[in-house]
């Protein structure tokens, strides 16, 4: 009985040995993949256009992982503190091992202003601490499910005016839908509610010679006639109506 009461004594301490000797070695490991002496980050590549972003806004972000071990080194939380940043877009990071990290980082383009917010170039609205250095960028007004139908129609009006030298400041879509669009100039021009691009280039046909050399006097231009096109002066007793219709729309 004592020789087996020995042997199970002796059986119990080897197995709190072994138990004890895999924890240390756990803990060893642990110690090892968290210091970063043993698996330093040695080259960090940043991808940027460092257009709005500076580098030191960058460097300020990135700061806290870089002396980190690569095996800690979080993508994912390196990638949420970016994202705070209203100027990043799109933001990709990946790990090679054994010491590098890769960052690509895509910039929002700011194209036009909505209420007090930026509109960027695929629609996203965002407002960066420089918000008042872009005031003026040109205005979308409507409804604010419609930014990106705005953007897109935006867009394509500007290439038709921009072959006249004429520029948006302001693209406006009403309750009714009626489209409205203000030049650089201040010139209103009104398009309504049905076929706004043909008029708009109905407009821009007869633009070099009827507006082109009078276009600073111009104060509305409305195009809602089916087969005409109604100016108002900027003064009052001076307006041209050519074959106006009552129906507009």
């Amino acid at each position: 009985m004592d020789g087996n009461t020995n042997t199970k004594v002796n059986g119990n301490w080897l197995t709190v040995l072994i138990v004890f000797a895999v924890l240390l070695t756990i803990r060893l490991v642990v110690i090892v993949i968290y210091d970063p002496e043993f698996f330093p980050i040695n080259v960090l590549k940043i991808t940027a256009p460092y257009q709005y972003l500076s580098r030191e806004q960058i460097q300020n972000i990135i700061a806290p992982y870089s002396h980190k071990s690569f095996f800690v080194f979080s993508e994912k939380n390196l990638q949420e503190d970016f994202k705070k940043n209203p100027w990043v877009e799109k933001i990709s990071i990946q790990k090679k091992w054994p010491d590098s990290v890769n960052v690509q980082i895509l910039e929002r383009f700011p194209v036009a202003i909505w209420d007090n917010m930026l509109v960027s170039g695929k629609g996203d609205l965002f407002r960066p601490e420089e918000f008042e250095s872009f005031t003026d960028k040109p205005h979308l007004v409507g409804q604010k499910y419609q930014v990106k139908e705005l953007l897109h129609i935006f867009e394509k009006l500007s290439k038709l005016l921009i072959v006249q030298d004429l520029f948006i400041q302001e693209f406006r879509i009403r309750d009714n839908q009626s489209w409205e669009i203000v030049l650089s100039k201040g010139v209103i021009i009104r398009l309504g509610k049905h076929a706004q691009e043909e008029r708009l280039n109905r407009f821009l046909r007869v633009y070099p010679k009827l507006f082109a050399m009078s276009f600073d006097h111009v104060s509305i231009i409305d195009l809602r006639y089916p087969d005409g096109i109604a100016v108002k002066w900027k003064k009052e007793s001076d307006q041209i109506i050519s074959n106006p219709k009552k129906d507009m729309g």
